[in-house]
């Protein structure tokens, strides 16, 4: 993998490195450099440039000149560029992603296994622990050292923001699928009473007639449809606070308007996604250890599209 690596001219005058663009970054969250530092690319053979001008991407961006600058773009989600890229970083790091897939689910799940307060616990960390995993991604995509440890970056980047998106995102899914809840209820429980007593020959058409209802179908598309639309719009929120470092309005905002305008193009992209995941547990779901890092990574392209300046400008 090509990574390229940079010098730098410290505050003493002295020449050191090479760094990379994630170690650059970084220096400036550190206030070490700024968009005047002087920088060359490690050929030994570049000029000294401010680092705003060679690495913009390493200075922080300003939240109302990406919100223009989205706003103004033309571009929209590209849903073969996503997969294609994924499918590259995907080769080059198969190993690296599944390994952190795993670790991804497996701190998740069992936390959710700890009794009385697993799903607290998961609520509060799952934010800064998918923040981390994007991070990881993001540094795939972009051709930058990637390693296992980037997964926890959430936690030390933005723990506190990230915890209240995570809260925000289980409080509302929560409350959009009560109302879908209550008709399935509505339209199971009352058939569902008839079983008591009921002759042995009746008992499946009784679970039949429960189950494909209008009120129950009803119901189950209630429940499913308005938490997907918001997970759909929220979701790219944890990204931007974990990589640009925006707050939680901030995100919030962005998201919900950058993803609205690529709805379509993101539902097409969630269809794919299906379809990948159906045809890969065909074989007893030993296609599922290639399918989710490739998903993942995909998604990870399409925060990139929608939200970063290399698409944009």
């Amino acid at each position: 993998m090509d990574v390229k690596h940079y010098f730098i001219i410290g505050d003493d005058g002295k020449e050191y490195g090479p760094y990379s663009v994630h170690e650059l970054r970084e220096f400036v969250g550190q206030g070490r450099l700024n968009q005047e530092s002087q920088i060359k690319e490690d050929d030994m053979l570049g000029e000294w440039q401010p680092l705003g001008d060679i690495v913009p991407d390493a200075t922080p961006e300003d939240f109302e000149d990406l919100k223009k600058t989205l706003s103004d773009s033309p571009h929209r989600l590209q849903i073969g560029t996503a997969f294609g890229e994924a499918w590259d970083s995907f080769t080059s790091n198969y190993l690296l992603i599944l390994g952190a897939l795993i670790v991804y689910f497996v701190i998740l799940g069992g936390v959710s296994g700890i009794p009385a307060v697993g799903s607290i616990i998961q609520a509060l960390i799952q934010g800064a622990l998918t923040g981390g995993l994007f991070i990881l991604m993001l540094n795939m995509l972009r051709n930058e050292p990637a390693k296992i440890g980037d997964m926890f970056e959430g936690f030390r980047r933005a723990f506190g923001p990230l915890c209240v998106l995570s809260v925000i995102q289980s409080v509302v899914s929560f409350i959009l699928i009560i109302p879908g809840l209550i008709l399935f209820l509505v339209g199971v429980v009352p058939k569902l009473e008839n079983l008591g007593g009921a002759p042995e020959d009746e008992v499946f058409s009784i679970w039949i007639s429960a189950f494909v209802n209008p009120l129950t179908i009803g119901g189950f598309v209630a429940m499913i449809i308005p938490s997907s639309i918001f997970f759909g719009l929220f979701y790219w929120t944890i990204p931007l606070v974990a990589d640009k470092g925006f707050g939680v309005i901030q995100s919030i905002s962005l998201s919900f308007k950058v993803a609205f305008r690529n709805f379509f193009r993101l539902i097409l992209f969630y269809v794919v996604v299906i379809i990948i995941s159906i045809i890969a547990m065909i074989p007893v779901g030993l296609g599922l250890i290639v399918a989710f890092p490739l998903i993942f990574l995909a998604m990870a392209n399409c925060y990139e599209q929608m939200f970063c300046l290399k698409y944009n400008e």
